[in-house]
């Protein structure tokens, strides 16, 4: 907690956000890191047609990557309170969340 995103995490979220607009039609937007400590770092928007719109919060991280103790925390907070948190790592986590999305699968805690 507390470190700044490296390079690296930055491709990622970029590659998610390419991902969400081009293959579900969707759009992602960054929380703004001071609200609270351990928050997911984007919020993803998915329209269904006939259906409301699905929002997941998504954590990004490299392929070694870990979670903070206070992002677990918030994490499962957000979870119990009926939201859908999941953390992807790396260009293949983003890849399998796309994947479960587009189908309209459950969303996983993580994908790797």
């Amino acid at each position: 907690e507390g470190r700044v995103m490296g390079i690296r995490e930055h491709k990622v979220e970029d590659y998610l956000r390419e991902q969400v607009q081009q293959r579900l039609g969707g759009d992602t937007r960054g929380w703004k890191k001071s609200c609270r400590d351990g928050v997911p770092d984007q919020i993803v928007i998915v329209p269904v047609i006939g259906k409301e719109p699905r929002i997941h919060l998504v954590e990004v991280k490299t392929t070694d990557g870990f979670l903070s103790p206070g992002q677990i925390r918030e994490h499962a907070r957000l979870s119990s309170l009926g939201c859908v948190v999941t953390t992807v790592y790396g260009h293949s986590g983003v890849r399998g969340y796309i994947e479960d999305a587009y189908w309209e699968q459950p969303i996983k805690s993580e994908y790797r």
